[in-house]
């Protein structure tokens, strides 16, 4: 369980966002912190600010409701599960005052010498104080994931529901991982990952879906002393 409270001031109704950190990775929805963002003023750079990313290039910008979804591009420059730095203008009160109360829980049951496995996880965030921001609109969120998995020798199978209830961006996804594990030999691992999702927009009744395929070869090297 969490708890923060945020005092804000402004000269006038924006503000400015610089180095809002996103890990951006294929299938994983990814939203701007904040509500009502001027989308020209987004700019996204790497972890260390050094590189500039192209819009509709590198990334995309979609209208999620009352959010922005950052999505990465495949062909582009950033690689898959690369952190990003955001900057960006928003509509906020002159002053505001709010508190935030987040809890997370997770539950996890196996079975058959953990053959099986069932999981449920949920995330709630409210903010039961809010003064000065007649207009200021807050994330209310109820995110519940059941999810199934199977592991057997070299291969990992896991199924998920998820349900995003947000008064901002509220979605509905459904998730498919596979990962598979051999030795070539006995100092080489390669490992083939691979994961299929379909995400449902409710507040725009817009429907995404995602496919991803890696896989990775590490080979460890001999070990010398003198």
């Amino acid at each position: 369980m969490a708890y923060s409270e945020e005092k804000r001031k402004s000269k006038d109704r924006v503000i400015s966002i610089i180095d809002e950190p996103h890990t951006l990775t294929t299938g994983v929805l990814t939203f701007l912190d904040k509500s009502a963002v001027e989308i020209s003023t987004v700019v996204v750079t790497n972890s260390a600010g050094t590189i500039v990313y192209a819009l509709n290039v590198d990334y995309a910008l979609v209208n999620a409701g009352d959010r922005i979804q950052i999505q990465r591009i495949p062909a582009g420059s950033i690689l898959n599960g690369d952190q990003v730095l955001v900057d960006y203008h928003a509509q906020s009160s002159p002053l505001l005052k709010f508190n935030t109360l987040e809890d997370n829980y997770r539950f996890r049951i196996s079975f058959l010498d953990e053959l099986f496995g069932v999981f449920y996880n949920l995330t709630r965030e409210r903010h039961p104080k809010i003064s000065g921001g007649e207009d200021f609109i807050s994330q209310n969120l109820v995110d519940t994931i059941i999810g199934f998995d199977f592991s057997y020798k070299l291969l990992n199978v896991e199924l998920s529901d998820e349900k995003y209830d947000s008064n901002l961006s509220p979605y509905r996804q459904k998730r498919i991982r596979e990962s598979l594990l051999f030795n070539p030999t006995e100092r080489s691992t390669l490992t083939i990952e691979s994961s299929q999702c379909k995400v449902r927009l409710i507040s725009t009744q817009d429907s995404q879906k995602f496919f991803d395929l890696v896989s990775r070869y590490s080979v460890g090297l001999n070990q010398y002393s003198v």
